[in-house]
């Protein structure tokens, strides 16, 4: 928030205000932001997903659109990118600390729960790690698939598996509706809006 961005609670109470109040007739996100983290990102593209239909709802991409963003511009009816917009880093991600990071501070965990302070060294404690990443990046491409109506194998394999793509060829790998500028993108949501009177 402090850097022009906003939260996902604040987003929320503003998103469901719009789609309710029946003087608003189309919303549309402008999205420009590598992600965060995914605390409440899945509640919201769900949100955003089942109201589909109230009224139009478009996403548009001049910059980049990654990670949590892009989870949340993909359940938009429409996901309008530039030429230049960069589409993707679709995965998780966590950090772990060093255990040699403070030599003046030790943790012990009790030994019924030995991967709550995960030891990087220990092969068993990294594939516990890289196990529930993959599980949330698991309900990730779920929800991909289901916003952009494609298989999750297609999500799994045409989606920069963790990478970017850009303009056309996010769009040729269905991460998008179609490249064009944010002025096409608001004459498009108008001729949406006037065709539905």
């Amino acid at each position: 928030e402090v850097c022009g961005g906003t939260s996902i609670t604040a987003l929320t109470s503003e998103f469901i205000s719009a789609r309710d109040n029946p003087d608003i007739k189309a919303i549309l996100f402008d999205h420009d932001s590598p992600g965060g983290i995914a605390t409440s990102i899945n509640a919201f593209s769900n949100l955003v997903y089942d109201s589909r239909g109230s009224k139009p709802i478009y996403s548009y991409v001049d910059g980049t659109c990654a990670s949590a963003d892009f989870w949340i511009a993909s359940a938009s009816d429409k996901l309008i990118i530039d030429e230049t917009a960069r589409l993707g880093s679709v995965g998780t991600v966590t950090g772990v600390p060093k255990k040699d990071a403070d030599e003046y501070y030790v943790e012990i965990t009790n030994s019924l729960s030995p991967y709550k302070r995960p030891d990087l060294s220990n092969e068993d404690h990294y594939k516990e790690i890289v196990r529930y990443l993959d599980e949330m990046t698991d309900v990730f491409y779920s929800s991909l698939a289901r916003n952009f109506g494609v298989e999750k194998k297609h999500v799994i394999e045409n989606f920069g598996k963790g990478g970017l793509k850009v303009g056309e060829n996010a769009v040729i790998a269905k991460m998008a509706t179609r490249t064009g500028s944010f002025d096409s993108c608001i004459e498009e949501i108008l001729k949406s809006v006037d065709s539905s009177k």
